[in-house]
């Protein structure tokens, strides 16, 4: 769970403070690949196309993206101040 002090912090700082913690992990796994991609595992990686990581990232934002919405909708829909009709006038 992400921790109220980081959700309560300014877009800029919260967004330098993501950034900041995603780029280390991002060296991580560029160094790890690297060094696995060496010597007699490097035919293993370059048999991988780069043009497959576009359709694999669709595929993995769909499947992660479209269901998160609909817990929320059901959380919308059991609040009883959703349930009031408003009329004007």
């Amino acid at each position: 769970m992400i921790a109220d002090w980081l959700l309560n912090l300014p877009v800029v700082l919260m967004a330098i403070i993501v950034f900041a913690g995603t780029y280390p992990v991002g060296w991580i796994i560029y160094f790890a690949v690297t060094r696995l991609a060496a010597n007699d595992r490097a035919k293993a990686f370059k048999g991988i196309s780069p043009g497959m990581l576009p359709p694999v990232g669709i595929n993995f934002g769909s499947l992660v993206g479209f269901p998160k919405p609909k817990s929320g909708i059901r959380l919308l829909d059991s609040c009883p101040a959703t349930n009031v009709k408003v009329t004007w006038g």
